[in-house]
């Protein structure tokens, strides 16, 4: 399908930003070779396949699981279940970890009252679990951020990847397993999620949004590439719309002044000249270097506000930039939204569903679609 699009539409596809995430991090918390005795990911992958197997007794053993359930009640504790992760995706593991740590006290408490029970962690596998919870959270914050289709999210990657690395760097982590994580991780994301500044589509999108505008770049730099990008598109639209559109003409009319005698031309001629030759002036490119440098220049909108209501109301100010806006901005960062839809018509499309009519079908995917 990609390769069709390419071939034949010519137009270049950006990758889901949620599955680059993924890649990522797994490369951070797995290992190559399992042999491998220097790999500095060992420590936390065999801490991993741990957690897998407490979480797996529990998930076996419903005498267990009750049990573990008492213990929370006698210390007056929210019930919780253990989760249970799913190896392909990265945060169904942080989502694990997180839990046990959630659990640590009164999980501890109830593993040696079981029969062949699985083994604890140790004090320093608590330790190192932390580290991985806390240096992972942020991850797991913009994935979830990226993935929502009710508001505009490739424009929010570039800022969000900036936000990324400061929030990785200020991790405080407490075990040497941990800090080579935190590392390899800085690494990741400046290989992996870094470029995205240097991605046309998602640069232009960043930049049309009027939360972020310039502010969103980590180099003025990559801030200034993406503006003369966006000045080169908005250019070639403007001479489209100027040579398509109607042409004004300048024959005197109704609203005509008509006091065009020698006398007041001579005094008019040079007002009129000068109006002339700044008129040819103004190319193209100059009149879309204008209107990004006005846009940019105006107070930023706040982040919690919706950048697409900002563009309806400034439409008649900005008509080529809110055309420019609606197409980038309505751009999804992951194909997370796609995936959920075709996850809800499979659920419909089932053998005990198949007398509905593909008609309906469409109205309910329609319809939850949109909460309903």
């Amino acid at each position: 399908m990609k390769k069709a699009v390419n071939d034949f539409l010519f137009k270049r596809n950006h990758y889901c930003v949620a599955h680059t995430i993924n890649l990522s991090v797994k490369d951070c918390i797995e290992i190559k070779d399992r042999d491998a005795e220097e790999d500095h990911n060992k420590p936390l992958f065999d801490l991993i396949n741990k957690c897998r197997t407490i979480v797996t007794h529990f998930k076996h053993s419903t005498k267990s699981s009750y049990t573990l359930i008492d213990m929370q009640k006698q210390m007056n504790l929210e019930m919780l279940k253990l989760k249970q992760d799913v190896r392909t995706r990265w945060n169904s593991t942080f989502y694990m970890l997180e839990r046990l740590l959630k659990l640590k006290i009164p999980l501890s408490a109830t593993i040696p009252l079981l029969d062949s029970p699985p083994n604890n962690l140790n004090s320093n596998e608590w330790l190192l679990v932390e580290d991985a919870v806390l240096l992972l959270q942020p991850f797991e914050k913009i994935t979830s951020i990226l993935s929502g289709e009710a508001y505009p999210t490739l424009s929010s990657v570039i800022p969000l990847v900036l936000g990324l690395r400061t929030a990785i760097s200020k991790k405080n982590v407490k075990t040497e397993t941990g800090t080579f994580l935190k590392k390899k991780l800085m690494d990741v994301v400046e290989k992996r999620l870094g470029v995205y500044e240097l991605n046309r589509t998602a640069a232009k999108a960043t930049i049309l949004d009027p939360r972020f505008k310039k502010k969103g770049f980590s180099t003025e730099t990559n801030a200034t590439n993406a503006q003369m990008w966006l000045i080169d598109e908005l250019k070639e639209i403007i001479s489209i719309c100027t040579t398509d559109g109607p042409v004004i003409s300048t024959a005197a009319s109704d609203n005509t002044i008509n006091d065009c005698d020698d006398e007041t031309d001579e005094i008019w001629g040079p007002i009129d000249k000068k109006i002339t030759e700044s008129s040819h002036q103004m190319t193209p490119f100059t009149s879309a270097a204008s209107m990004v440098k006005q846009f940019i220049d105006l107070p930023y909108l706040d982040r919690k506000r919706d950048p697409i209501k900002y563009w309806d109301e400034n439409k008649t100010l900005f008509p080529f930039l809110h055309k420019m806006a609606l197409k980038y901005l309505c751009i999804l960062a992951t194909s997370v939204p796609s995936e959920r839809l075709f996850s809800k018509a499979g659920l419909l499309c089932n053998e005990r569903r198949n007398r509905l009519a593909p008609k309906k079908i469409d109205q309910i995917l329609f319809l939850n679609s949109y909460n309903y």
